[in-house]
């Protein structure tokens, strides 16, 4: 299973990626992880290319091989597109943080160009709406996201497991590290079509 986390720096895209590989590790599962990062510690591009099961040769997915593609900020769903196709399981967020680039006067794409061409390279997508997170904070995200990955099978672990994977990982704020989680697994998300 190849699956593609992408974000901005902050987010949790490395912790995420540990939790889930942390996850594989306790069910046996074979690993390879890749990152590239692009200042990532200012709010710069994050990929971070999780490869589980016996298939997976090499850290980096291949350009149109990924089984899953998780974007924690909106825009930056257009950046793994390459990575997508019709086998593709696409999770966006609603989560939108400016660029500088943006912030100076240039373009973010709009919701229309984004959810148009998520729907249209990817075979199934879905908009997550992070409503319920914010209560929490956007720290939380990651757990968030997980818990709405797990409840909907889009991971091969079951909850235990990647629910005491994320608490060994994160090691702090465990109470609201699971109300995220729990909220997660509550969550909407609206079908993307193209």
């Amino acid at each position: 299973m190849n699956v593609l986390l992408c974000g901005v720096g902050g987010q949790g895209v490395l912790t995420m990626s540990r939790v889930i590989c942390e996850a594989a590790r306790r069910s046996g599962l074979d690993i390879f992880v890749g990152e590239t990062l692009g200042m990532s510690q200012r709010g710069g591009r994050v990929h971070s290319h999780v490869r589980l099961g016996e298939d997976a040769l090499g850290p980096l997915i291949p350009k149109g091989m990924a089984h899953l593609i998780v974007s924690l900020e909106f825009s930056e769903s257009l950046s793994a597109l390459p990575y997508a196709s019709s086998i593709t399981s696409a999770v966006v967020c609603d989560v939108r943080i400016l660029p500088i680039s943006a912030l100076l006067g240039g373009k973010y794409p709009s919701e229309e160009e984004v959810l148009h061409h998520v729907g249209s390279t990817c075979g199934k997508a879905y908009l997550l709406k992070t409503d319920p997170v914010r209560r929490l904070g956007l720290s939380f995200l990651n757990s968030f996201v997980l818990g709405f990955l797990q409840a909907n099978e889009f991971l091969p672990f079951d909850e235990k497991t990647l629910l005491s994977s994320l608490l060994g990982v994160i090691g702090k704020k465990t109470e609201e590290n699971k109300e995220a989680f729990r909220l997660g697994k509550e969550a909407e998300a609206l079908a993307i079509k193209p």
